[in-house]
């Protein structure tokens, strides 16, 4: 059984929303003017039975980024997500449909955008490590010395991330986009918490401004 950790988290295979983000990484960055702002949190409400996948190796790596439909699938549906922002942290919190150690790998990606940055925290579970392993990174993939914490609860289908204003530039307004995948048998499973459906390399829907 493997204890080492998913190939996704630690030999620098690309994640769904990280490989894409940098793409886009501009167009998350600017547009804080035009959208409306929201209080110091934000929850939304994801539709279930969205899931979709893509096939994959036995080891989790992605062979081909077409996309199918998963509508009976439930482990890892996010059913809600809700962000707060706070002087010292911004904290998000997820809901799913069903959420229990299983598969080759769970990772539940935070992305948390600034004015000036965007950072993506990861909290990777697997087979000997399902309390989770968390990390941050910049969106080409670079780790960041940051001390995220996170909390996953398969009783209350709930996983907490919270990262330091400190690793955030004391951000003041942020977006937030979140998304799970699982690896389990020959397909990567996800599910991006702030849209239904959505392509293997869309990168991450974002929040509107969330002030503090």
């Amino acid at each position: 059984m493997r204890s080492q950790g998913p190939p996704l988290a630690t030999r620098g295979v690309p994640l769904k929303f990280v490989r894409s983000a940098i793409v886009v990484a501009t167009a998350a960055l600017v547009p804080f003017v035009p959208t409306a702002a929201q209080a110091a949190a934000y929850g939304h409400t994801d539709a279930t039975g969205d899931l979709h996948s893509v096939a994959s190796d036995s080891q989790g790596k992605v062979t081909d980024t077409t996309s199918t439909a998963e509508p009976t699938a439930t482990l890892g549906d996010v059913t809600s997500v809700r962000a707060v922002n706070r002087a010292r942290y911004v904290k998000v919190v997820m809901h799913f449909v069903d959420l229990h150690p299983a598969g080759i790998f769970q990772v539940h990606e935070v992305m948390i955008a600034t004015r000036s940055k965007a950072r993506v925290a990861m909290v990777a579970a697997y087979p000997g490590r399902w309390g989770g392993k968390a990390m941050l990174r910049t969106l080409s993939g670079k780790k960041v010395a940051c001390s995220v914490s996170h909390n996953i609860s398969y009783a209350k289908k709930k996983v907490v991330i919270k990262v330091p204003q400190s690793c955030l530039g004391h951000a003041k307004v942020v977006k937030v986009g979140a998304a799970t995948l699982i690896a389990d048998g020959s397909k990567i499973f996800y599910d991006d918490a702030y849209t239904a459906g959505g392509e293997f390399t869309d990168p991450f829907v974002l929040s509107p401004r969330i002030h503090r």
